[in-house]
């Protein structure tokens, strides 16, 4: 980076000198004086006024107070410590709170509108008959053309009660349907999916740890154990997670008492805390799988280390985000609050999963550092695939390692991801077209889906009326290229013609027939008795992928 620095000091002195010749004698002399060292408060004080009376541009004061605070956050070099407008803060409440006043409905933009992915189940969308696929083309009387889901979103939102005009525009329909729907609070859930496979396996995700994540955890788990579940697959994965204090009190489910979850340590008395488990197992005799991958974050990185170090569940997937950190929200007198970084957290063995910082040019500057997006990264255990890194003990004496988030005990990688980011590398903005052909076909070709939404299969015409929509869109993807993501092609429109034809379970129930580490973590349960067989149990599995049978 020297010479980078150089560089850049080359250029502010040569403007020094250029501003020395063009004032003369004037500029000498301050140079020759002693440069005064004003403190911080009255430096920030003179660059601000100098700024507002000399900018060229006409700048709200107001304008700059706000700019400074976002360039000090920025400077801070923390990503977590920022700045919450009021509308930020909202939307941090409500996904706190896991509830909003709205129509309850889940939206993306396609070919630039704003597209409707699925309506939430018993929300006002979905009794209006609003479907996967339909356009809102306009929203109280204004188009939705270019705007972004979270302009969508806001506009939606309102008061409990009160109504929002919609218009529809539905694949196949030749006119828009105009839509009233009457707000009211819907409520989003940290478990999405709960489900009893084949051999007693139950499936449970956990997509947020919001203020009832616990509640609804224990009352899915109690109901798969009702129906026969003897074994638990704990889906973590894409969690980014959320309050501290849910993902300990999930954690306090699978944990005896007195045993650790995690320790936060920070600069002042309050930030330093160790959190225990303070109840009994609520289920000692069920082995658990919990399963993760680079989408898992903060509260699911305390859930899933704390299983880990004390034994009680086995980790499959891919390692961790590695967010290593706690924030406090403070609310501030001119409006919004402040979100800033009070503590750093360790597992129940003393690890911080925190991934090392990044120097200038983007590098990590550990010798641990290590490329969990690699496409050639073996799926070996942990002891074999990161020796660089600090280890530690678990209670039961096996190995597991610090920085790099959380490491998985059994790595299983899903080539079809691998390509999917390949794609996304090589296409940069035209991914978004590309997705939007795939969708497209989907809505088009809805109605010739005749099989079950795991048993049709993608045909070779369907295949090639997505190369005629990437044509027509103008996609920079040559034949060749197209043929050699063919697979990848059919899986994700097999995603999308399950769910506008059959609805977001079916859907669910396809990507499970395709995932990988499901499969690797039924095939460690199996043959699980008991939470201990869990662990010997991985150990004797010899391959990483074993037939899925379908969801019931």
């Amino acid at each position: 980076m020297k010479p980078v620095r150089t560089t850049i000091a080359a250029v502010i002195f040569g403007g020094g000198i250029a501003a020395a010749a063009l004032y003369g004698g004037r500029a000498v002399e301050a140079a020759d004086r002693p440069l005064p060292s004003p403190d911080g408060e009255r430096l920030f004080t003179s660059v601000l006024q100098m700024v507002a009376k000399k900018y060229v541009d006409s700048l709200p004061t107001d304008s700059l107070y706000r700019k400074a605070v976002s360039g000090m956050l920025r400077e801070v070099g923390d990503p977590y410590t920022v700045f919450l407008s009021g509308d930020r803060m909202r939307r941090l409440n409500d996904r706190m709170r896991g509830n909003y006043d709205g129509i309850g409905v889940t939206i993306d933009v396609r070919d630039g509108w704003v597209t409707i992915v699925a309506p939430i189940p018993g929300s006002p969308a979905a009794r209006a008959g609003l479907q996967p696929g339909d356009r809102i083309v306009e929203i109280e009387g204004k188009s939705t053309l270019g705007w972004t889901t979270d302009e969508a979103n806001s506009t939606m939102r309102g008061v409990a009660g009160a109504t929002v005009q919609l218009v529809i525009e539905r694949f196949g329909v030749g006119q828009r349907l105009p839509v009233t729907l009457t707000r009211e609070v819907v409520r989003m859930r940290s478990v999405q999916h709960a489900s009893v496979l084949d051999d007693g396996i139950g499936y449970v995700d956990c997509k947020l740890f919001g203020e009832r994540t616990a509640d609804e955890l224990r009352a899915a788990i109690d109901s798969l154990r009702g129906v026969g579940m003897k074994r638990l697959v704990l889906d973590l994965r894409s969690n980014p997670g959320g309050l501290l204090d849910q993902g300990v009190k999930v954690a306090d489910l699978f944990l005896d008492p007195e045993q650790a979850i995690v320790t936060t340590r920070g600069r002042t008395l309050e930030s330093y805390r160790r959190f225990d488990d303070s109840l009994s197992q609520r289920w000692p005799d069920l082995p658990v799988v919990v399963l993760v991958d680079r989408g898992s974050a903060s509260a699911s990185e305390i859930v899933a280390g704390a299983l880990q170090d004390h034994d009680r569940a086995l980790v499959i997937g891919t390692p961790t985000y590695g967010k290593g950190s706690a924030q406090s929200l403070f609310q501030l007198e001119g409006g919004g609050a402040l979100k800033v970084t009070t503590a750093r957290w360790f597992t129940p063995a003393g690890r911080s999963i925190a991934r090392e910082p990044m120097d200038e040019e983007g590098h990590s500057r550990g010798a641990a550092a290590r490329d969990t997006d690699d496409d050639d990264a073996d799926s070996s255990a942990v002891g074999d695939s990161v020796p660089a890194l600090p280890r530690y003990r678990t209670d039961g004496g096996r190995v597991v390692v610090g920085g790099g988030g959380i490491v998985p005990d059994v790595e299983v990688r899903d080539s079809m991801v691998f390509i999917g980011r390949a794609l996304s590398r090589e296409l940069g903005r035209d991914v978004l077209p590309f997705r939007d052909a795939i969708a497209r076909v989907a809505l088009m070709e809805r109605d010739a889906v005749k099989a079950g939404p795991t048993a049709f299969v993608v045909t070779e015409r369907q295949h090639e009326l997505v190369w005629k929509e990437l044509q027509t869109r103008r996609v920079p993807i040559d034949r060749s290229r197209f043929q050699q993501i063919a697979a990848y092609v059919d899986r994700w429109l097999g995603y999308e013609l399950a769910r506008v034809a059959f609805g977001p379970d079916a859907e669910f129930r396809r990507r499970a027939d395709d995932d990988v580490a499901l499969a690797r973590a039924r095939a460690v349960l199996r043959d699980a008795r008991s939470p201990a067989s869990v662990l010997a149990s991985a150990d004797s599995q010899a391959t990483a992928n074993a037939p899925v049978p379908s969801l019931r």
